[in-house]
């Protein structure tokens, strides 16, 4: 006879393969290791904490000639970059004059899956006059203003701030060939000040969207207002916002699972749903749609019971 232990772990493996219970595993494909002297002149750096088998390392940490390393700088990837004389340099300035960090990686496998994958680092601004925006891009396309995947603003000086940002969520499937990652480093004032990439992180994306938000229901408490209310959805990562929709159109966001609408005129007929969005920005189905009329109103001027001028 079989032990309930073994009763109970077989059944959570069959809900697992029936039921996606258990998610896919979100795993770590590669982390730079940026530990030892100067690794921002020794460059190509190729140091790694983590190396997936389905990735190999085609080139190493190094940098576009309008950057140059530090010697300074230990146990992170320190740049010097040259900044405007008298407005702080833009993205289109970093693209020209070829300010960025670059790593190149190569698949093993003909079915990675990249899409939504997670870029996480860690910035510190060593000079106050340091650049402040960093713009992350990939050779799946031209590296031109305008095709950036994210970019993110580091103010802080002297402490290490964690960037994140995703892939798309299509068009970096089954790659074979070798992908590129850049960091344009921008918005610096005045010349020769250090920035440093001090941790580097490359994750599998969340490709699983949360669960429709259930139960949506919608009350007219008066003439000119809508209170919409529904269950929590449930994600492998994590659920973000709320986004609702009034006639099928894009209302607003939410971040709770109440939501009042408004101002309407009396008798008014609507219909809402409701979707929900996570963390690497998959979006749920819809939620049940609901209908709604607003009552008459109970005397004039309702929708100001304080009066008008």
């Amino acid at each position: 006879m079989k032990s309930i232990k073994t009763i109970v772990i077989t059944f959570l493996l069959l809900l697992s393969v029936s039921t996606g219970l258990y998610s896919q595993e979100i795993k770590v494909l590669i982390e730079s290791d940026f530990s030892g002297d100067s690794p921002g002149t020794n460059t190509p750096w190729e140091k790694t904490k983590v190396l997936d088998a389905s990735l190999t390392l085609t080139q190493g940490w190094s940098y576009g000639s309008g950057v140059f390393g530090s010697s300074s700088v230990n146990d992170a990837f320190g740049v010097h970059i040259n900044g405007g004389s008298g407005a702080r340099t833009t993205l289109a300035d970093a693209i020209s004059n070829n300010q960025y960090l670059t790593i190149k990686l190569k698949p093993t496998v003909a079915d990675i899956n990249l899409n939504r994958a997670e870029i996480t680092f860690e910035i510190n601004r060593i000079g106050y006059h340091s650049p402040k925006k960093y713009a992350v891009f990939t050779s799946k396309y031209a590296f031109q203003e305008g095709n950036e995947l994210f970019t993110s603003t580091v103010n802080d000086q002297g402490i290490s701030i964690e960037v994140k940002g995703n892939l798309p969520g299509s068009g970096f499937e089954n790659i074979t060939e070798e992908i590129e990652i850049r960091v344009y480093i921008f918005d610096a004032l005045y010349s020769n000040h250090v920035t440093s990439l001090e941790s580097f992180k490359l994750s599998t994306g969340d490709l699983e969207a949360p669960s429709a938000p259930q139960n949506l229901t919608a009350v007219a408490p008066n003439s000119y207002s809508i209170s919409l209310n529904w269950d929590e959805s449930t994600d492998n990562v994590g659920v973000i916002r709320y986004d609702i929709y009034e006639n099928d159109v894009f209302l607003s966001s939410t971040t709770n699972t109440s939501f009042n609408a408004g101002v309407y005129i009396a008798s008014t007929t609507v219909s809402f749903t409701v979707k929900a969005a996570d963390t690497a920005g998959n979006i749920s189905d819809l939620s049940n749609k609901v209908t709604v009329k607003t009552p008459e109103a109970v005397y004039d001027n309702e929708r100001s019971p304080l009066g008008t001028n």
